[in-house]
């Protein structure tokens, strides 16, 4: 089960990676990646 959360994991860093590229002033989603990159 830890794989699958995991990999829903790294499906949420790249969306927000993909967001912040889109607009780099999106603090929602700066602040939802650096969450993510401590897992």
């Amino acid at each position: 089960q830890t794989w699958l959360a995991r990999g829903r994991l790294d499906q949420a860093r790249s969306m927000a990676e993909r967001a912040l590229k889109a607009e780099p002033d999106n603090q929602q989603m700066r602040q939802l990646l650096s969450q993510l990159g401590q897992g």
